[in-house]
C-alpha cells in the first residue's frame, strides 16, 4: 500500500499552489520546482520558500496499518524514488529474509542505477514491534489508561528511590578539634 505518492505525479493541487504562487514544475527525467528541486515539501531550500514554490507544511495522513496487515514501512528520500518504483522496493524486501541493512541495500540498488541525488532510506519492520501492532488495535480510551498507569509506575518508582536516598544518606560532619586548628571529617 502507498502511504504518499509523488508530489509532482499524481496531486494536481500541490501543482496548482505551487503555480498559483508564480513557479513552475517541469521535468528532466525528473519532476523538480523551478528546474531546481525535486521536491516541493521541504526542510530548507530557503530560496524557493523565500517564493512560496517550497514548504515545510507537511502532508499528514493516517492509516489504519492493522487492517492492511502491513509489515513494513520504508521512509525514503526523492533521492530513491527517482531510480526505484514502489512496486520494485516492495518486491525487493518482501524476497529477503530479514529487513535488517535493507534500507542500505535499497539505498545501494539506487546509486547502482544512477540516482544523482542524496539518498537517505530507513525501513521499519513492523514484525518486531508487536507492541505498536497491539498499541494499533486498542481503542484511544485503553492507550490512555494504560499510558497514565506507565506515568504513575514510574513517577511512583522514581519517588522510592530518592525516598531511599534520603533515608540512607549521612551528612559529613566537622569536629573542631580543639586548639590545634585541625579539622576532622565524620561520615
Amino acid at each position: 500500500m502507498v502511504l504518499m505518492a509523488s508530489i509532482f505525479s499524481s496531486n494536481f493541487q500541490e501543482q496548482k499552489r505551487i503555480q498559483d504562487a508564480g513557479g513552475f514544475i517541469s521535468f528532466n527525467g525528473v519532476w523538480r520546482v523551478a528546474g531546481i528541486l525535486a521536491t516541493s515539501r521541504a526542510i530548507g531550500d530557503y530560496p524557493l520558500k523565500d517564493r512560496n514554490y517550497v514548504t515545510a507544511e507537511p502532508d499528514i495522513l493516517t492509516f489504519n496499518l492493522t487492517q492492511q496487515q502491513a509489515s513494513f514501512i520504508i521512509l525514503a528520500s526523492d533521492g530513491l524514488w527517482d531510480t526505484v518504483s514502489n512496486e520494485e522496493a516492495v518486491a525487493f524486501l518482501r524476497g529477503k529474509r530479514s529487513l535488517t541493512g535493507a534500507g542500505k541495500e535499497l539505498a545501494r540498488r539506487s546509486y547502482q542505477k544512477g540516482s544523482q541525488d542524496n539518498i537517505t532510506v530507513l525501513v521499519i519492520d513492523l514484525s518486531k514491534y508487536p507492541t505498536l501492532q497491539q498499541s494499533l488495535m486498542k481503542s484511544k480510551e485503553e492507550r490512555d489508561r494504560v499510558a497514565k498507569l506507565q506515568a504513575q509506575a514510574l513517577f511512583t518508582a522514581a519517588k522510592e528511590r530518592a525516598e531511599e536516598r534520603a533515608a540512607t544518606k549521612t551528612l559529613p560532619v566537622t569536629v573542631n578539634g580543639g586548639g590545634g586548628g585541625s579539622n576532622t571529617t565524620g561520615e
